[in-house]
């Protein structure tokens, strides 16, 4: 413990005492403090996305019903593009064509109306597929935001991919 040794051996009248305290117990619970505190912190995760690639080897074509699918092209400045193709032939002058300015409360309704659909038609909303097209001019952190709103929407079937010739005659027609 700590206590206060009294180190002068005169006993003369001015009393002067010289006073050590002992700090030891003090500096072990200190170590015992950090040693606790570095033992029981948890440590923050990195944040990642996992992004599956196909393997290079594999070129077969994955099956897919057109009417579970959904098309997202992403254009400048936050536009998302968005249709979807019927299963019948179809002209692309008929074809309804959404567009919105990326914020996220309006991307998850979107995104749930289409979920909607496809569960109305094929009994199970996680049946969508999205393929999702950026465009040349597209910024980055709207492409993230909208991988990160396929997490949020528990959408588990998605796809970057390239944009088409087709894709771009929507656009024009647009």
């Amino acid at each position: 413990m700590a206590d206060i040794v009294n180190l002068s051996k005169q006993k003369n009248r001015s009393h002067k005492v010289n006073l050590r305290v002992d700090l030891t117990a003090m500096v072990d619970l200190g170590f015992l403090l950090i040693t606790f505190f570095m033992l029981s912190t948890s440590f923050d995760k990195p944040k990642q996305m996992d992004v599956f690639m196909p393997d290079k080897g594999v070129n077969a074509p994955t099956e897919i019903v057109v009417s579970k699918t959904l098309s997202l092209i992403i254009g400048k400045n936050g536009i998302i593009y968005s249709y979807q193709l019927p299963d019948d032939g179809f002209m692309i002058e008929d074809m309804k064509i959404d567009s919105i300015e990326y914020s996220a409360p309006i991307f998850r309704k979107l995104i749930f109306s289409y979920q909607d659909q496809v569960a109305r038609v094929h009994g199970d909303k996680s049946e969508l597929f999205v393929f999702i097209k950026p465009m040349e001019e597209s910024n980055f952190e709207t492409l993230v935001s909208v991988l990160d709103e396929m997490k949020i929407c528990s959408v588990s079937r998605f796809a970057i991919v390239k944009l088409e010739e087709v894709d771009q005659s929507v656009l024009r027609h647009k």
